[in-house]
């Protein structure tokens, strides 16, 4: 595990944050897109000695599992699984748990950060600190589900 945890810290300080990508207009989130993460990771992969393989199973009680697993040319692997539960059984359904899944197990064992455009684009920093402030600010239980409220006062701080 000595080599592939070397090319994993070398990934992991090589990423920087997506944008989310796409939105989903029935239920109105954002999201990152499954081919905006691969073109985004697979040239730091690659360069790493990193290949990338995903599959799907359906386990003994009916979840849907998709296994990422990231091997490295030294033969040392890493993998995680995301089980789903299938709700409908028809191509459409199965089709998104697919890339549901597969964005998902890219995200968790990566640990790639995703960027809400709308939300850091909009703010200029008058420093880093403040910037550094917002991403602590974000993630205090008092703000959670209070994006708009915390980038409008950010907002203010403009120059």
């Amino acid at each position: 595990m000595k080599t592939i945890t070397k090319a994993l810290l070398n990934v992991q300080s090589s990423i920087t944050a997506i944008s989310k990508n796409k939105k989903n207009e029935h239920f109105g989130y954002t999201y990152v897109e499954i081919n905006a993460i691969l073109e985004h990771i697979l040239p730091v992969l690659t360069q790493n000695k990193l290949f990338l393989h995903q599959t799907h199973s359906v386990d003994e009680f009916g979840n849907f599992i998709t296994h990422t697993m990231l091997l490295h040319e030294s033969g040392e692997s890493i993998k995680n699984e995301v089980p789903l539960r299938i709700s409908k059984q028809d191509p459409q359904s199965m089709g998104g748990l697919c890339t549901y899944g597969r964005r998902y197990g890219l995200v968790s064992l990566l640990g790639l950060q995703a960027v809400d455009d709308d939300a850091h684009g909009s703010i200029e920093w008058k420093t880093n600190e403040q910037k550094d402030e917002y991403q602590k600010l974000l993630q205090d239980p008092f703000f959670k589900g209070k994006k708009n409220e915390t980038n409008n006062w950010f907002k203010q701080l403009k120059t």
